[in-house]
């Protein structure tokens, strides 16, 4: 398992970016402090280790097809994804505030993760899909249930490997 990468951490890159830049524009005086914390994610944290640099990439490479598939759904922003991302802000802020072994990634984390990636799946072009099924098979997210963010971040880090 040591050599497998997190989908946990491609799909929080996609919450982070894609989910907050699809709300409209309506909901965003409601979501500042969530845009602020994700971008402390991708402006820091992310770009701090080559795994976080990976998937950063990962996401910037795949955010056209991304972004076409909610634009053709945009009331799944703010009914669907907009509360599922709000179940990571609290670990996310911790994480990169140094608390994040205060923060405990849960099964209902886990569950709105694969939900929206099984959702994803079915709207994706098969090359996105690959992309997607072989991240799910490196590392399936109930590993992830009940680690701190910190946990998680520093096992991904420790483990991850630039086989690709």
């Amino acid at each position: 398992m040591k050599t497998r990468r997190s989908l946990l951490v491609i799909i929080i890159i996609i919450f982070i970016f894609l989910f907050a830049s699809s709300i409209p524009v309506h909901a965003v005086g409601n979501i500042v402090h969530e845009i602020q914390i994700f971008n402390q994610v991708d402006h820091e944290l992310l770009p701090s280790t080559a795994a976080g640099q990976y998937y950063r990439n990962l996401f910037y490479g795949n955010i056209q097809e991304i972004n076409k598939i909610y634009n053709q759904y945009p009331e799944r922003s703010l009914t669907v994804v907009y509360p599922r991302l709000q179940l990571f802000v609290p670990g996310l802020e911790a994480l990169v505030n140094g608390k994040g072994s205060e923060e405990k990634i849960t099964p209902e984390q886990v569950n709105a993760l694969q939900q929206e990636l099984d959702w994803l799946l079915t709207q994706c072009s098969p090359e996105f899909c690959r992309v997607i099924t072989l991240e799910e098979e490196r590392f399936p997210l109930t590993l992830f249930i009940g680690m701190s963010y910190q946990e998680t971040w520093d096992y991904i880090n420790e483990n991850w490997k630039p086989d690709r």
